[in-house]
């Protein structure tokens, strides 16, 4: 037993730390953790998940330079022990995600709910951990990040010279850098959330997917409908269309910055939610016309996906509008 919990822990934690620097699959990081816990229980999946940050921590402070390490690529804009930390945080964000995957796994909540816990957990308690942190080492968390994003814009400007792009490519970057770095900043906010919201979305698709290869799928999120069936409550439609009449009311009546600010956050969530349903959509026309094992299913989503700037605006609007045409024709069968 004891060695089974061992090997067990071990997988995790190198599976944790080569998702966390892969790069593309970093989204993947609170995966094994996330198994781990529906497996092994809190207990278990707590050392491992301190184990891991331990690992991390113990990887930043090596003599040579990791180039794979997140937040390197914002050096020497931040200096070494400012990635050090910002690099750990980060890690730990996944790391909450993953044992809070695994608390709620066993809820019987509904989608909605599920996610909105995740997503103030995910949220609150590591924003906490990070403005502790600033405020510790006396940063400003607002410069830095301006410094960070400066530093990407350059070397993206530097890319572009050495693969020998246009001119006036060149010389928008250069021309427009402080405003591109200005609305980052100030998009940030629906960014990390809507990062967060797709992130839970694919883990919880795969745990859902290890967790039915090992016959444990009815322990996890007992109160969910498959993907294809979900659909998002009925109110909800409003909230979109509510701030949208603020941002168009704001541009002619209070042209005040701040409100444009918070609009179009919401209006960026909001989107990712929506087309979340839209998927769900596409999702249940592909498996009844195509079945829910076809090759030819998942090529035409590796296909969406291939052209998301074309196809996404498509599936957008089939989540929007599903609250009035009722795609799927669920509500009927719920009556």
């Amino acid at each position: 037993m004891w060695a089974a919990l061992l090997m067990n822990g071990l997988i995790t934690v190198v599976l944790t730390l080569l998702l966390y620097t892969s790069g593309f699959f970093v989204i993947f990081t609170p995966l094994p953790l996330a198994y781990l816990f529906v497996k092994r229980g809190k207990v278990v999946a707590g050392v491992v998940a301190v184990l891991t940050f331990l690992a991390l921590v113990l990887l930043y402070q090596v003599p040579f330079k990791l180039t794979m390490m997140p937040m390197t690529a914002f050096e020497p804009a931040l200096e070494a022990k400012q990635v050090t930390v910002l690099g750990s945080i980060y890690l730990f964000y996944f790391l909450w995600i993953g044992f809070n995957l695994g608390v709620t796994s066993r809820q019987k909540w509904d989608v909605e709910k599920t996610f909105l816990y995740l997503v103030a957990a995910a949220i609150l308690v590591p924003g906490l951990v990070m403005i502790l942190a600033f405020q510790n080492a006396g940063w400003s968390f607002l410069e830095e990040m301006r410094l960070s994003f400066s530093t990407v814009v350059d070397r993206m400007v530097s890319v572009q010279k050495d693969a020998g792009m246009s001119g006036e490519e060149v010389y928008f970057l250069q021309k427009y850098k402080d405003d591109i770095v200005k609305d980052a900043i100030n998009l940030m906010p629906s960014l990390w959330v809507g990062f967060l919201i797709v992130a839970l979305s694919v883990n919880i698709s795969f745990l859902r997917r290890l967790c039915l290869q090992e016959r444990l799928l009815g322990l996890i999120f007992p109160a969910w409908v498959e993907f294809p069936f979900w659909r998002l409550k009925e109110g909800l439609v409003w909230a979109p269309i509510a701030v949208a009449a603020l941002y168009f009311g704001n541009i002619y009546l209070f042209q005040k910055d701040i409100i444009e600010v918070v609009c179009l956050n919401a209006l960026i969530v909001f989107a990712v939610i929506y087309f979340l349903q839209g998927l769900a959509i596409t999702s249940f026309f592909l498996r009844v016309k195509l079945g829910p094992n076809s090759m030819l299913r998942l090529a035409l989503y590796f296909l969406i996906f291939l052209f998301i700037q074309f196809f996404g605006v498509i599936i957008l609007a089939l989540g929007i509008f599903d609250f009035w045409f009722d795609f799927r024709k669920l509500k009927k069968q719920k009556q």
